[in-house]
């Protein structure tokens, strides 16, 4: 749904919103247009940043590589599907983001 045409003006309380191509609401980027690509980078670089801060773990000897998953899993991927119901779900979007949790999980387990 592409709302870039639209003459439509929104009135609240006698103001008039502003037209954008795209906000921020709760943590999500919002396109006019639907297009999510950037909310999908986005979350990418925030989860590649969560994973990084954990790296002291992924590299103790003292944790089982089942324990390391199940810490990836719970601790890197809500960050990065947070707000992923609004998406819309293409092959190229679904490759990128299989991609970066395989990037992860391959540094996890120290596979190359």
């Amino acid at each position: 749904m592409d709302l870039t045409n639209s003459t439509d003006n929104i009135v609240i309380n006698g103001q008039t919103l502003e037209k954008v191509e795209h906000f921020t609401y709760l943590g999500s980027k919002v396109s006019n247009n639907g297009d999510t690509m950037k909310e999908i980078n986005s979350r990418i670089a925030i989860a590649a940043s969560a994973f990084t801060k954990l790296t002291n773990i992924w590299q103790s000897q003292d944790l089982s590589i089942c324990t390391k998953v199940k810490l990836f899993r719970s601790c890197v991927i809500p960050v990065l599907t947070y707000g992923c119901e609004s998406w819309k779900s293409t092959k190229k979007i679904d490759k990128k983001l299989d991609s970066f949790e395989n990037k992860c999980l391959r540094k996890l387990l120290k596979v190359k």
